[in-house]
């Protein structure tokens, strides 16, 4: 690092120059080599990005009948912002969306619009977290059963610290995505351990996510969000 002396010359400047930065602190102007800054993901998000490109991409080769075919496939479809203003859902948003949710859970994408499918949304949900001495499991219970051609992606955080009621969307990861074959009851506590690596299970709390898809159509029916505390049995 090179320390700049004030002068009528230089005055207030900062800024880059080819690998030369050039700082205005409080302390002083100063030179200091520019570093390169890496950016860094994780495998999961290195998958969601490259997800996101190839949706960007497959719209790229949607032919004009089928873009006037998801122009009018949108046309059922509305959203709202933050005030709650609702507006007309975009088709390639729609596209966007729709597809996303296929690869997410390992389906193939789709070029045309799909049937106005919706999956079952889920009416009851219980999750119980067992920890003793002699047992740790999490057994998720909900209604109605998993149709055929739908999914339940699950999403949940790690253990909570006890001021936390409302968990940032951005804590929540994906743990499981179930299927039919899933039983109302069954246990899910290998999935997880296997996506938050935990060997402590001293937790008071987890916050869970449930997002009903429609393998069909790639449409999703309300998500169910809420808190789960441990208990011991």
């Amino acid at each position: 690092m090179a320390k700049l002396k004030n002068s009528n010359l230089i005055g207030r400047i900062s800024g880059a120059v080819g690998g030369t930065e050039f700082v205005d602190s409080p302390y002083g102007p100063y030179i200091r080599l520019k570093g390169n800054h890496v950016k860094s993901f994780s495998v999961k998000k290195n998958i969601s990005n490259t997800h996101f490109s190839n949706i960007i991409r497959l719209w790229s080769k949607v032919t004009p009948v089928q873009h006037s075919n998801w122009v009018n496939f949108a046309k059922g479809f509305t959203s709202s912002d933050k005030s709650g203003n609702a507006y007309p859902v975009r088709p390639i948003d729609l596209f966007k969306t729709i597809n996303r949710n296929l690869l997410e859970v390992g389906a193939s994408p789709m070029l045309n619009p799909p049937k106005k499918i919706f999956p079952k949304i889920i009416e009851e949900v219980d999750i119980d977290i067992i920890i003793n001495k002699k047992k740790v499991d999490i057994f998720l219970f909900f209604k109605p059963h998993i149709e055929k051609n739908s999914c339940i992606i699950v999403y949940a955080t790690k253990p909570l610290t006890p001021g936390v009621n409302s968990p940032k969307p951005s804590l929540y990861k994906k743990i499981a995505v179930l299927d039919s074959s899933f039983i109302s009851g069954n246990s899910v506590i290998k999935e997880y351990c296997k996506c938050f690596l935990i060997n402590n299970f001293n937790f008071l709390k987890i916050g869970f996510r449930l997002k009903p898809i429609s393998l069909l159509s790639g449409l999703t029916a309300q998500e169910s969000h809420f808190i789960a505390l441990s208990g011991e049995f």
